[in-house]
């Protein structure tokens, strides 16, 4: 007869109950796959009791902050089927459009901002316009960039007034601040070199960055 400590009798007393309640859990799984016919109703019905527990303790957890009132009350009825998507921010968007539409006309550019410029037209503004655009298509950029690069040109250009032969190093500062602003992986200060010719160097470019960013 083999010599044991109460301990191991314990663990294995334990292992065992552990293994009882498996095999339960196994039984009972089996039982309920049983009943479904349908692989679409199965994987359904998994789905559901996996993530409803879940997302029951997530609503539960918000309901109880005290922040400003109820769920109902923090998020928009339009925002709730994004919530518990992270990247939605679902609980804050109210906020931060509220915050975009109330600085909007603060940041706006200028309508007639051609006018208080002495070299440049607004034929110039079109010509690098296009040429930005072709630029964004070679640099694979997101739409939101291309938008956002034409806004800081003309927000610039509205307190700015510049010569001609200086509009297109302006084009690729405003595109190099905006894909730092939009993209995950942006174009680097060489790339705008290049694409330039080598009109401009990096350190004109980085000179520009700096002034186009005190300004705005």
């Amino acid at each position: 007869m083999t010599n044991r400590s109460p301990g191991q009798f314990e663990l294995s007393a334990s292992t065992a109950k552990h293994t009882s309640k498996a095999v339960k859990l196994t039984d009972s799984t089996t039982n309920s796959i049983g009943k479904f016919t349908d692989k679409d109703q199965l994987q359904s019905s998994i789905k559901r009791h996996v993530e409803t527990p879940s997302r029951v303790k997530i609503l539960r957890f918000h309901n109880n902050l005290k922040k400003g009132g109820s769920f109902e009350q923090r998020v928009n009825f339009e925002d709730r089927q994004s919530y518990f998507d992270p990247q939605c921010v679902a609980e804050h968007a109210a906020h931060i459009y509220k915050h975009c539409l109330a600085t909007e006309d603060e940041t706006a550019p200028i309508a007639n901002y051609m006018d208080l410029q002495k070299d440049i037209n607004p034929s110039m503004r079109e010509i690098l316009t296009d040429w930005l655009i072709e630029v964004h298509l070679k640099f694979k950029l997101l739409p939101e960039t291309l938008y956002l690069t034409i806004s800081l040109i003309d927000r610039y250009l509205s307190t700015t007034s510049i010569y001609r032969n200086k509009l297109q190093l302006i084009g690729v500062t405003a595109m190099l601040i905006a894909s730092k602003y939009e993209e995950i992986y942006p174009p680097i200060v060489s790339d705008f070199v290049y694409i330039t010719d080598n009109a401009y160097t990096r350190e004109e470019i980085l000179k520009m960055e700096q002034r186009m960013l005190v300004a705005l």
